[in-house]
């Protein structure tokens, strides 16, 4: 059965990288620039210490020096808004798709108009 197995991936997935099954996973595909708003979404993501069960995840990885020096700024956003035990940066993937069938959330806080919106 074709959903079952979909069902067993996701459930593989999510258990590989620690997320239980009844937690929300957010996942955010895309270049490491700040007009794609990662650092926006840490943000708002602070506020939501006292709720328990969620998890989130940042895909793509720094390809230029500018996005090194950003990937540099959030790892140390999540670390200061205190949210290292919830949210990764998993770097640049070749398998966003299983990544993003994992999720509950698919969140692109796009600080600027979106000219591709390859994630989506």
């Amino acid at each position: 059965d074709r959903f079952a197995a979909s069902q067993a991936a996701r459930r593989s997935q999510r258990m590989a990288w620690g997320v239980a099954d009844d937690e929300c996973l957010i996942v955010h595909v895309g270049r490491m620039e700040a007009w794609k708003g990662q650092a926006f979404l840490l943000e708002a993501l602070a506020t939501f210490r006292p709720v328990t069960r969620w998890r989130c995840w940042l895909v793509g990885g720094p390809q230029s020096p500018p996005e090194r020096a950003y990937h540099a700024h959030l790892l140390h956003l999540v670390e200061r808004l205190g949210l290292a035990d919830r949210v990764r940066l998993l770097g640049q993937r070749d398998d966003v798709p299983a990544l993003l069938a994992a999720a509950e959330v698919c969140c692109q806080p796009n600080l600027a108009p979106e000219p591709f919106g390859g994630a989506l």
